[in-house]
């Protein structure tokens, strides 16, 4: 159980750091300073690489089409702008609901204040690992070649998913060893 509560809480900090506020000072790595990254350093960023790739991904993530059509554009800062610009928008109506996550980071996990009141449901996670998955395979497409997901499929979340089925197992294994 005590495995669990880490798990919980480590996931709580980091989707916490993951969607905080980018502060002038600070250097964050969070989805908001990718975003001005993107805004400030469009004229930097090369032409698509992965076209089609991005263009199926855009599509099946949902993304307006008008952005299929902005992947072959000549001029290489239209695409990482308006990219910036549209999730930038799908940011703020995230941030809502992610009030109750860094509510429970703040006085649980950070602050170490007990509170019994804030509970998570995990599956509310979700939307907020979805995002940042999504963003970050159109970015890993058009423009490193590196392979975050293909399709719906998140690549890394099997991985996780194996390791999770060993650690699930040693546990079990454990508990029956010690006949709990």
């Amino acid at each position: 159980m005590r495995f669990l509560k880490y798990d919980i809480h480590f996931l709580i900090l980091s989707i916490s750091r993951l969607y905080d506020r980018k502060y002038k000072n600070s250097s964050t790595r969070c989805i908001e300073a990718v975003i001005e990254y993107l805004r400030d350093h469009k004229s930097i960023f090369p032409t698509v690489i992965e076209k089609h790739q991005v263009k199926l991904h855009l599509k099946v993530f949902g993304l307006p089409n008008y952005f299929i059509e902005l992947v072959d554009e000549k001029d290489s800062s239209i695409f990482p702008d308006k990219l910036a610009l549209y999730y930038d928008n799908e940011l703020i109506n995230i941030r809502e609901l992610l009030k109750d996550i860094k509510k429970k980071r703040d006085k649980n996990l950070a602050h170490n204040e007990p509170t019994s009141i804030i509970k998570i449901d995990i599956n509310r996670t979700e939307p907020f690992i979805e995002f940042g998955w999504r963003f970050l395979t159109i970015l890993g497409w058009a423009f490193f070649r590196t392979i975050y997901g293909i399709g719906q499929d998140m690549l890394l979340k099997k991985d996780a998913h194996r390791h999770g089925y060993s650690v699930k197992k040693a546990i079990d294994d454990l508990l029956k060893n010690n006949g709990a």
